[in-house]
């Protein structure tokens, strides 16, 4: 709550509030308040539909819940990541209103979003277009990888390296490392299920490269450096993707980090491990852009 004080302080002066997420959505109805501006909300998952976290945080799980109920019900507009969540809300939070809450799908629509390179904007933000890198972890390491793809599929050659940081590369969540690593808490195959349900308009889509980029010609995308904890679920993703990107011809490296699961390299100041990690990426980004 604390954080959600400090964060609704550092907006003074701005026109909008955005939040993402229960931990921030507090903050940004906070900041609504002080400072009599709208709150936007963007949302993938909703609480109430994570039943499991009332045994893995207790109390805890009843704070989550009521600042994302408290923030959702008066925010000025909520965005879903697609229509299962756009249900999602309505049905959890039935004091939401239709109309605040729209459909903006997270992922990459070439249609709409072509890559252009221009130097001359690049220029305008301090970048070096000779030295361009994407990256990203979990669902982030999906969209580097898909923008990568989408960047050579335009003919466009200035990416120079990928940094994809245990990401989910398929729609398969039925693996090994799935059926081994992924029945507890955290990131598990039930809220993956329900995760590829809700973002998928159609079963088809789960072979579209958009959405399981593994599944696309990978010859001539930027080298990459991953990353990966032992005990992932995620594993097979990376060890395949890494598999695929050699056979492609495309430079790469693949780092497994023993005795750690998901989400291991925010913990920098927790764990070893994660910091004997980020040392590592950005060594590896320094010697890709060199």
């Amino acid at each position: 709550m604390s954080i959600n004080l400090a964060m609704a302080a550092a907006v003074k002066g701005a026109n909008i509030a955005h939040s993402h997420t229960w931990y921030a959505n507090f903050g940004g109805h906070l900041a609504k308040l002080m400072w009599s501006i709208p709150h936007v909300m963007t949302i993938h998952s909703l609480e109430p539909l994570r039943p499991w976290k009332a045994e893995q945080l207790g109390g805890g799980y009843a704070l989550s819940t009521f600042c994302e109920q408290t923030a959702i019900e008066a925010a000025d507009a909520v965005i879903a990541v697609s229509h299962g969540v756009r249900d999602d809300v309505l049905s959890c939070y039935p004091k939401v209103k239709p109309e605040r809450v729209h459909v903006i799908h997270n992922g990459i629509d070439p249609e709409i979003y072509r890559p252009h390179l221009s130097p001359q904007t690049l220029a305008g933000f301090g970048i070096d277009p000779t030295r361009l890198a994407v990256g990203g972890d979990s669902a982030g390491a999906n969209l580097a990888l898909a923008a990568a793809l989408a960047l050579r599929d335009a003919g466009e050659r200035a990416l120079k390296f990928q940094l994809l940081i245990y990401g989910v590369y398929s729609t398969d969540s039925e693996s090994p490392s799935w059926r081994r690593f992924g029945q507890g808490a955290g990131l598990n195959q039930a809220n993956m299920r329900w995760i590829w349900e809700t973002y998928l308009e159609s079963p088809e889509q789960q072979k579209d490269w958009r959405a399981a980029p593994i599944t696309a010609d990978l010859k001539g995308v930027a080298p990459a450096h991953l990353i990966v904890g032992s005990l992932d679920p995620l594993l097979d993703d990376s060890n395949n993707l890494a598999a695929k990107l050699k056979a492609a011809g495309v430079p790469c490296q693949l780092t497994v980090y023993q005795g750690i699961n998901h989400g291991f390299i925010r913990y920098g100041k927790l764990i070893g491990t994660a910091r004997r990690a980020i040392a590592d990426c950005a060594a590896a980004l320094k010697a890709g852009l060199a």
